[in-house]
């Protein structure tokens, strides 16, 4: 609601010299039979003729299927100013999450629900025939009790930080960026149980090119990530005496590296423009492990004993996916024909592999089953990634 007033007050101020858009978009992310995941999204922003950007946008992500029960709100403002090629943006977020309830490996998580926030910055500047964008964001999030299998805890973000740097040189755009991350589980009395730190580093090509019609991008790029992971579970951090084990330690480690790629064509064709757009993410290799060492009271045996865990590698695993979008042009609509209207409809297909391996033994999906099950499997594929939005400009 502030940030509506705020826009309204703005564009009595600019009156004449800007323009107001109003965006929404809605859909499926996946369906199931009597269950589905989706979203919604909308937003307002105003352009300024002298080169003053305002954006303020909501959105909403839920799910009642019977492995991911969840509803969660973004709120975020944006504010640009732009004199070419000189440019200055600022942001901030608001996260917001309700009850959480899901299923990892048949094992249930609970959570009473979570917020957070980030604020972030971004400058732009010539260099010679470059113009160079550095960019900074950092933020946090914090969740209420909750339980993750068998033990009592909830997820806790003490900090997390990004930095990257562009340079754009004409069609051609280079892209770095660095994300640290500090993600633990606390118990629901706020006391450390695991602490973990993640390190992502990231690269990526960047070519555009734009004619008088159609449009082409492509982009590659790489990412590579480690993190490790720290902790005991004791009766004492769980909070009830008869917890089974006298401790519960776990020292874990990941490291992957994955590519990516993908391209995207604009073209007009009668009244509609048509999108098409490729992609997929590859993992080259990566390794998930774990040392744990526990001992049992002696109520429940005593034993004490020690495991390494290890995933399946990430090798061979990835994902690609088609965009396929048909939009109308913008309809003018009333007296004058400065307000227009753009509806645009969408169809993602979503395409994994190698993930199979990960399945316990016994649960690999299987073809074949009556006109139920494909009754079942047409909604799932017609409807998930389907998405409708619209544009209206005054």
């Amino acid at each position: 609601m502030l940030g509506l007033l705020v826009y309204a007050a703005l564009s009595g101020i600019y009156a004449g010299d800007g323009q107001m858009d109003f965006s929404a978009k809605g859909g499926f992310l996946w369906v199931e039979t009597d269950h589905a995941a989706g979203y919604w999204r909308s937003g307002l922003a105003y352009r300024h003729q002298g080169g003053l950007n305002l954006d303020a946008e909501a959105g909403q992500l839920f799910s009642n299927l019977a492995w991911a029960d969840l509803n969660g709100t973004l709120i975020s403002f944006e504010s640009r100013f732009t004199r070419k090629p000189w440019g200055l943006r600022l942001g901030a977020g608001f996260f917001f999450q309700s009850e959480t309830e899901g299923a990892f490996d048949k094992a249930l998580i609970k959570n009473e629900g979570g917020r957070g926030y980030y604020i972030g910055t971004s400058f732009s500047f010539p260099e010679g025939a470059l113009v160079l964008t550095p960019s900074f964001v950092y933020g946090s999030g914090n969740w209420d009790e909750g339980s993750l299998y068998w033990f009592w805890g909830k997820p806790d973000v003490p900090a997390f930080w990004s930095a990257g740097l562009s340079a754009g040189l004409a069609d051609h755009l280079l892209r770095f960026a660095y994300l640290s991350l500090d993600a633990d589980i606390l118990n629901n009395d706020g006391a450390a149980l695991f602490d973990s730190h993640a390190d992502f580093f990231s690269a990526a090509y960047a070519f555009s090119r734009r004619g008088a019609k159609n449009q082409f991008e492509g982009t590659l790029g790489g990412l590579y990530a480690r993190g490790e992971i720290a902790g005991v579970l004791s009766a004492e951090n769980q909070g009830y005496m008869l917890f089974p084990y006298g401790f519960y330690r776990i020292q874990g480690n990941f490291e992957a590296l994955l590519i990516h790629g993908g391209v995207r064509l604009l073209r007009p064709l009668g009244a509609f423009q048509y999108k098409v757009q490729l992609g997929l993410v590859q993992a080259l290799w990566g390794v998930i492990s774990a040392d744990i060492h526990y001992k049992e009271k002696k109520l429940f045996g005593g034993n004490e004993g020690y495991e390494t865990l290890g995933l399946p590698g990430l090798g061979g695993t990835g994902a690609g996916f088609i965009r396929l979008a048909v939009a109308m042009p913008a309809l003018p609509i009333g007296r004058g024909g400065k307000t227009r209207f753009s509806p645009e409809l969408e169809k993602l297909f979503f395409i994994p592999w190698g993930y199979k391996k990960f399945l316990p033994s016994g649960e690999e999906e299987t073809s074949g089953g009556g006109s139920g099950i494909q009754a079942g499997w047409l909604r799932t594929i017609l409807l998930s990634g389907l998405s409708l939005s619209a544009r209206l400009s005054f």
